[in-house]
């Protein structure tokens, strides 16, 4: 494809591309099947709204020690071994997606936020910040952004992270990698004062 213009080649399912960039984030492998769990109801409701009937089973727990109860998707084999070969063998983002045809890697990125990301009060234009242990997502998610008219910033720091392991809440600091992405891309100069200089050789 042409990096500069950004026009890529591949086709795959927009959905599974979806649920792709939904499973790098917060599925984990068991068995031949992908789970999520979750607490919060706005990636309940959004995985459901990728998701067909019949392609899931759903369960509901609450350990005593646990203050919200968490929601349980399995996904059905079928769907699961769809969904693993759009990522790479360690459930990251693969180098591939950049020659993703430009529609798709829109949806990629735009699926992105509803994941490991922030849209914060202030981010307005279709701004948001993605957040990763893996430096490969973030290398990759900032290439397909790249060639897909994105601005983009990225920092990186660390984070606690915790998960229920059986009745214990288990913490650990890990590396996170921040990536600011901003759908305007263009750079406002209204502030920028010019200053003409004369000048006669090559430029």
């Amino acid at each position: 494809f042409n990096a500069g213009m950004g026009a890529g080649v591949v086709d795959v399912d927009e959905r599974l591309l979806r649920l792709a960039v939904a499973t790098q984030a917060d599925g984990n492998y068991s068995g031949q099947r992908i789970r999520f769990g979750f607490v919060k109801e706005r990636k309940i409701a959004r995985l459901t709204a990728l998701l067909l009937p019949g392609e899931f089973t759903t369960s509901v727990s609450q350990a005593p020690s646990q203050p919200n109860p968490v929601t349980t998707f399995r996904l059905s084999e079928e769907l699961s071994s769809a969904i693993k070969s759009y990522l790479d063998p360690e459930k990251r983002l693969p180098w591939w997606w950049i020659e993703l045809r430009s529609h798709l890697r829109e949806a990629a990125l735009e699926e992105a936020s509803h994941w490991d990301a922030h849209i914060g009060e202030t981010m307005a234009d279709g701004t948001f910040k993605y957040h990763s242990t893996e430096q490969p997502n973030i290398d990759v998610l900032q290439a397909i952004a790249a060639i897909t008219n994105y601005k983009t910033r990225r920092d990186d720091g660390s984070m606690r992270e915790g998960r229920w392991y059986g009745d214990q809440w288990i913490e650990a600091t890990k590396p996170c990698y921040n990536l600011t992405l901003r759908r305007k891309y263009d750079s406002r100069g209204d502030n920028v004062t010019v200053e003409e200089i004369a000048y006669d050789g090559d430029v």
